[in-house]
């Protein structure tokens, strides 16, 4: 019988929840991770860590219908926006103002 996973899950990296969550009694299917694990991928393996806000909104609307996917109703689409915010203040330095009209 499998021994459930006692540590914080906020410290899991990708590959580790993805595991998780395709195992039962989750059975998530692979391409609702798929998009997830492609944007990991994409700035894990980059050589300098920059994003023009044109690509880092690429990136995240392709985080963003997976994230809904796992939403748990308003709270949850709030979190993500509130995530999507400071995430772009993270890799501009700076308040995005425009950023909170368009999301």
């Amino acid at each position: 019988q499998r021994q459930m996973i006692k540590e914080d899950a906020s410290t899991w990296d990708i590959t580790l929840l993805c595991l998780v969550l395709r195992s039962n009694p989750f059975k998530v299917a692979p391409k609702r991770l798929q998009p997830i694990k492609a944007v990991r991928n994409r700035l894990a393996h980059q050589t300098s860590f920059h994003l023009e806000t044109a690509e880092f909104d690429v990136l995240w609307s392709k985080l963003e219908k997976s994230l809904r996917y796992f939403s748990t109703g308003p709270e949850g689409d709030a979190e993500i926006s509130t995530i999507r915010m400071a995430s772009l203040d993270d890799i501009t330095g700076k308040d995005d103002d425009d950023a909170t009209t368009s999301a």
